[in-house]
């Protein structure tokens, strides 16, 4: 038996006890807006056009990020972000199809415990749609630095819900909203980041496989390289981002 063929069967094995958690990334939400492209460049872009700033040329996988910079450089609030990605996240939400990524993930009947590095509700929409005929019964948790939303405490793997309870989606890096309850910036994802792993968090429970605590490398393959790298280097050097949001100068 091949290698790929003995891990498949691992991991078909242990989704079937309940011991797997997947984690949900930005890469796996792929649209069509009158051609397949991923979401969040997508809405990078409708973004821009919402602040008033240049579309153009926005780098790979920090295209929000970028976005966000470019207004502030011009010396705007970056409060006023949230509210407008909400805004435009939540029209392009109502007009596109669940991503088939999602549809099939949401199939896998073992899986009851989801985590998603994504601010969208697409994950959700997918369990409800697979499982539930479209009925909104998933029950989502977001992460945020500012509020402290957990799981039930009897709650520890998808080995502790049955067919009969409602799956579990746990925004990681917060949920769509007119604050700044989720990560956009690279500044927002140091603090959540950094939330996650301060003692606080520790306290509190995290639907993590293993000792039920996830690991802040477990996540760092759903995020971009620029984001892992940054958020590594502020870890290392035990800082805190206090106030202000830091883009380079243009």
């Amino acid at each position: 038996m091949s290698e790929s063929a003995i891990f498949w069967e691992i991991l078909i094995q242990l989704i079937e006890e309940g011991q797997v958690i997947p984690v949900v990334g930005r890469d796996l939400l792929t649209v069509d807006v009158g051609g397949s492209r991923l979401l969040y460049p997508y809405l990078a872009e409708k973004l821009a056009v919402s602040l008033a700033v240049s579309p153009d040329n926005l780098p790979d996988g920090e295209e929000l990020n970028e976005v966000a910079c470019r207004y502030i450089t011009e010396g705007n609030r970056v409060e006023d972000i949230y509210p407008a990605l909400k805004t435009v996240a939540s029209r392009a939400e109502a007009a596109l199809q669940v991503p088939e990524s999602l549809l099939k993930l949401a199939a896998i009947r073992p899986l009851r415990l989801f985590v998603t590095t994504t601010f969208d509700s697409f994950l959700s929409r997918a369990l409800n749609q697979v499982r539930f005929g479209g009925d909104a019964m998933t029950r989502i948790v977001a992460h945020s630095p500012t509020e402290l939303q957990d799981l039930p405490r009897d709650l520890r793997s998808s080995r502790d819900l049955t067919d009969a309870d409602p799956p579990f989606v746990y925004h990681l890096m917060g949920k769509l909203s007119a604050t700044p309850a989720y990560a956009v910036t690279q500044e927002d994802f140091v603090e959540f980041f950094h939330s996650l792993q301060s003692e606080t968090r520790r306290r509190a429970k995290s639907p993590e496989p293993a000792d039920y605590r996830l690991p802040i490398w477990r996540v760092a393959h759903s995020l971009s390289d620029a984001h892992v790298q940054r958020t590594t280097a502020f870890l290392r050097g035990q800082e805190r981002l206090r106030g202000g949001h830091r883009c380079k100068q243009r």
